[in-house]
């Protein structure tokens, strides 16, 4: 890589040097002198021209995984070199062969074209995009090349590798299995085990021997370019004889024509009229089926005409089906026809048919099933009655309430067949339901009450409803207690409904008893009345003093005593509802704080109290208070004010 470096830079210095005497601009890109015994390894990515330029032997080799998108040109070099290129990565450009003895090695990838010239040998086991043959040798080991021109007639040998377009007018050597697209050659050469696989054209002016040959039923097979040859397509060999031109379809295929009368009876299927057929190959079945009313006669098959070659199998496989095949000859000279005649048409006979239904549950359909092999069964006509009632009973409206039935099919007649009727017995009945068909959800309390909202839940697979076709849903919710007798259920999947199924009755109470006091309140007066509601009251307590409860209602009286006094009150229902409250009756004087003159008190200890201004004694007791200041008692009682 120190030589490359600096030839490369005293390259750069020459060119810079006759640029500046010219007067001709600097060259900003330059190309590589492989020189004698200037072996060079590419190592990385490069983007210079490599040039072979004189005598001995120099060898460029491209390492695995570099990519050279440069050329690599041994045209300069002498007569006397004996150059090579090894690429074992991936050349971009193109390769130019000179009058120098060259070899390309070649097990990477040439996307750009390789011109060989006189003397030069190109050894291919990777992907070549265009080699053009101007002398020398070209050998491809399994590799690719997607392009091979030569107009020299240059010794080719192509060994189990693809070929894409091959084109030269000399001579092929084929060596294992080589594959191409298009193969234009003045012959193919092979000392036997070869196999050629060619997809689009092939043209050759000599006879391929020891060459197995393949093509496809669409390959252009031209022997106008000499001699004939012998190819194989779908493992049958088929000559092609000289000057014909064409693919094997073109060449030897012949179309089966079917000939039947004007307005046939009759349909027909399994035919494909510009259809062509190779020889030795059978078509595929033709089936023939009578239209309604007609049929094949036994002498049918017999009467079939055709002027082909090859063989004819005619089946009738019943009155109404005829089933024909040919199988073409190899020497079919012409277009085959078959010639067949009409159906025939049948006398009306009695028609036939049947009606099918099962029991159903109720909330479901039935399912009518009819069969005729005679009569049309979507145009017949359904009527229902009653299991036990006259025929005149038949109507058109299908019954859907639980009961026995009878339906009544009537088939139209036709132009064959003449009208036919036939009946079916069913049952509609309710859908049983086994186990336990609900659950109930809910908060319970006491006495077979409950305290919450009631949920009814059907089991698993199932909807509920409180009505017969009513609105069926995944619960029934109840918030308070009402007569609930039955309740009805559907299978979700099916739609069945079952008849009503009796359940107990709830007792829902999810409310507190109602007081007419609130809780934590101050009421000031000397007397207050408690009201206690509750539909299902049950106990009323005041201070733990059990209270009358009457028709779902108590009272209780409550009085201040001359002073304040608290109350504690509890009312329970039924279902163990309840509500306790805490309130305190006060006198009026209580608001203020300020006693009341000649008026019994009852004053607290520990509590201030308040005297208006002035003078006050205490009744039965000599002591004088002065009014206006806060006064507080040593024991608690009744008193009563007196202002002096």
């Amino acid at each position: 890589m120190r030589k490359r470096t600096k030839k490369l830079i005293a390259y750069m210095l020459v060119v810079w040097m006759v640029c500046q005497l010219f007067g001709i601009d600097t060259i900003t890109s330059f190309a590589v002198e492989l020189s004698e015994g200037a072996d060079v390894i590419l190592e990385e990515n490069a983007t210079d021209d490599y040039v072979y330029v004189s005598g001995g032997m120099k060898t460029l080799t491209i390492n695995a995984g570099v990519t050279l998108t440069g050329n690599v040109d041994f045209s300069q070099a002498t007569e006397t070199s004996d150059n090579t290129l090894v690429n074992n990565g991936t050349i971009t450009g193109n390769v130019y062969t000179g009058e120098s003895t060259g070899v390309i090695n070649n097990n990477g990838v040439i996307s750009g074209s390789v011109t060989i010239k006189r003397m030069n040998q190109v050894v291919n086991k990777g992907v070549i995009g265009t080699v053009n043959m101007q002398g020398g040798d070209l050998e491809v080991y399994g590799g690719t090349v997607n392009m091979l021109n030569d107009e020299m007639g240059c010794y080719v040998v192509l060994s189990n590798c693809t070929v894409g377009t091959l084109s030269t007018v000399g001579d092929v050597v084929l060596e294992g299995d080589v594959q191409s697209t298009s193969v234009t050659a003045q012959s193919l050469q092979s000392d036997g085990n070869t196999t050629l696989q060619v997809s689009d054209y092939l043209g050759v002016a000599s006879e391929l021997e020891n060459i197995t040959t393949k093509v496809s039923e669409n390959t252009i097979l031209d022997a106008t370019l000499g001699t004939g040859y012998v190819v194989q397509c779908d493992g049958k060999e088929y000559v092609i004889d000289e000057g014909k031109k064409g693919s094997i379809i073109d060449l030897f295929a012949k179309k089966v024509l079917v000939a039947t009368p004007d307005s046939p009876h009759f349909s027909m299927s399994g035919y494909l009229a510009d259809s062509y057929y190779l020889p030795g190959i059978t078509i595929r079945t033709i089936t023939l089926n009578a239209e309604e009313g007609y049929y094949f006669p036994e002498s049918y098959c017999s009467e079939i005409q055709c002027d082909g070659k090859g063989t004819l199998k005619a089946t009738r496989v019943s009155e109404t089906e005829v089933s024909i095949s040919y199988t073409l000859s190899d020497e079919e000279e012409k277009d085959v026809t078959i010639s067949v005649g009409d159906a025939s048409i049948k006398p009306k006979e009695p028609g036939k048919g049947t009606i099918t239904v099962s029991d159903v549950h109720y909330g479901v359909d039935i399912e009518v099933i009819l069969a005729s092999d005679t009569n049309t069964t979507e145009d017949a006509l359904l009527e229902y009655k009653e299991k036990d009632a006259p025929n005149s009973e038949y109507r058109k409206e299908r019954p859907t309430a639980v009961g026995a039935y009878t339906v009544r099919a009537t088939f139209k007649e036709n132009e064959h067949y003449t009208s036919c009727s036939a009946t079916a017995d069913y049952n509609i009945t309710y859908l049983p339901i086994q186990g336990d068909a609900f659950t109930i959800k809910g908060d319970k309390g006491e006495n077979g009450y409950f305290i919450s909202k009631v949920e009814i839940i059907p089991k698993k697979g199932y909807s509920i409803a409180r009505k017969l076709d009513g609105n069926y849903k995944d619960s029934i919710v109840l918030t308070s207690s009402r007569d609930l007798e039955k309740v009805y259920f559907m299978k979700n999947k099916t739609g069945e409904k079952t008849d009503g199924k009796k359940i107990s009755p709830i007792k829902i109470d999810i409310t507190n008893p109602i007081i007419s006091a609130q809780h934590g309140q101050i009421y000031y007066t000397e007397e207050l009345t408690v009201d206690i509601k509750d539909s299902n009251l049950m106990q009323v307590k005041c201070n733990n003093v059990e209270v009358t409860v009457d028709d779902g209602a108590a009272q209780v009286i409550l009085e201040s005593n001359h002073g304040a006094n608290i109350y504690n009150l509890y009312a329970k229902d039924k279902a163990g509802n309840n509500r306790q409250i805490r309130i305190t009756v006060a006198d009026e004087w209580l608001k203020t704080g300020i006693i009341p003159a000649n008026r019994l008190v009852r004053l607290s200890q520990y509590t201030a109290y308040q005297l208006d201004g002035g003078t006050w004694k205490v009744a039965g007791d000599n002591t004088q208070y002065r009014g206006g200041q806060k006064i507080y008692v040593r024991s608690g009682g009744e008193y009563t004010f007196t202002k002096e």
